[in-house]
C-alpha cells in the first residue's frame, strides 16, 4: 500500500527535481520465522544524490545502499539493538526497496521499540521518514521522523 502512495505522490515530480522528500521504514513481526522483518521504502534519485551526489547516477551499488541505511539507521528492542540481516534489494521504477531481517525475537518479550533514522536528512534538510510498526495483537503504529526528531518511541 504504502508503495502505491509513494508513487502516486511521485508521479507527480520531476524525476530529478522533486520537493517532496520521503522515506518508508516498515516494521513487522513475522509470527512464523519469529522474527522483524524490516523493508525501507526510498526514492531512487535521492538515494544517488546522497551516495554519489548524483540523482542521474547510472546505478545504485547494493553495497553502498546497505552500508549507508546500517549506519543511518538503528532499531533498539527493549533498549537493546537489533541486529539486521541483509536480504536484497529490489528496484522498481522510481524507487528501491531494500530488505532486511531480524534474528529470531520473542515476541511476549517486547515491551518497547525504539527507532533512531535519519536517512538522507544529512542531504535533504526537509526530508521525512515514516516509521510504521506492525506488531501481532496490537493496532500499526506510526511515527514521523524529521531533521527536528529523528528518534521515534513505541511502548507496547
Amino acid at each position: 500500500m504504502i508503495i502505491y502512495l509513494l508513487t502516486f505522490l511521485w508521479s507527480s515530480f520531476a524525476p530529478t527535481a522533486h520537493d517532496f522528500k520521503m522515506s518508508v521504514c516498515e516494521i513487522n513481526y513475522v509470527q512464523e520465522r519469529e522474527a522483524f522483518e524490516v523493508r525501507f521504502y526510498i526514492f531512487q534519485d535521492d538515494l544517488k544524490e546522497t551516495l554519489y551526489g548524483d540523482p542521474l547516477a547510472a546505478q545504485l551499488e547494493e553495497a553502498a545502499v546497505r552500508t549507508y541505511i546500517l549506519e543511518h539507521v538503528e532499531i533498539q528492542l527493549n533498549g537493546r539493538q537489533m541486529a539486521l540481516d541483509y536480504s536484497g534489494i529490489k528496484e522498481r521504477s522510481d524507487q528501491v526497496q531494500v530488505i532486511f531481517f531480524s534474528k529470531t525475537y520473542k515476541l511476549e518479550e517486547l515491551r518497547n521499540v525504539l527507532v533512531i533514522n535519519d536517512l538522507l536528512l544529512d542531504k535533504f534538510k526537509k526530508q521525512t521518514n515514516m516509521v510504521y510498526l506492525s506488531i501481532p495483537g496490537h493496532n500499526r503504529l506510526t511515527k514521523i521522523l524529521n531533521l527536528a526528531s529523528n528518534e521515534g518511541r513505541f511502548d507496547l
